[in-house]
């Protein structure tokens, strides 16, 4: 696993979605990803953020995770887990309070998932451009 320092864009952008970008190209500018690599194949990723967040209970910084995706033919291998699971190291070593993510409606692996790691859904956004979103949250852990 790396950073995504010197990772080229466009296979980020083709990875999981052949038929197009769902991010604008400044995306990984402005969010930290984290990529996973078998031999010098890039087969997942994920992004995220770490903001202050003055209205959640529990003050102090939050990280938000995007999508973890993970490339046709490379699925159910424990990818996508290690890079929750690096996701929530980062949370821990900067000292975030709370964790926030989704999953789409329909991915139960994702699902369940934040809920083995302890978090539960909190609400759920309908009609999203990718799907209903399902919006998990809890303490980091």
């Amino acid at each position: 696993m790396r950073s995504f320092d010197d990772v080229d864009v466009r296979t980020i952008y083709t990875l999981c979605h052949p038929r197009g970008p769902k991010m604008p190209p400044r995306w990984w500018e402005a969010h930290p990803t984290l990529v996973m690599e078998v031999g010098h194949e890039l087969v997942a990723y994920t992004s995220y953020a770490l903001v202050m967040q003055p209205n959640v209970s529990t003050e102090g910084e939050v990280m938000i995770g995007y999508g973890i995706d993970v490339k046709p033919g490379h699925q159910g291998k424990g990818y996508g887990r290690e890079l929750f699971e690096a996701r929530l190291e980062v949370a821990r070593v900067v000292g975030a309070k709370v964790f926030v993510g989704h999953a789409l409606a329909d991915n139960a692996v994702m699902r369940r998932m934040f809920e083995q790691h302890g978090y539960r859904p909190v609400k759920t956004i309908e009609g999203t451009p990718e799907g209903d979103l399902v919006l998990f949250m809890g303490p980091v852990k």
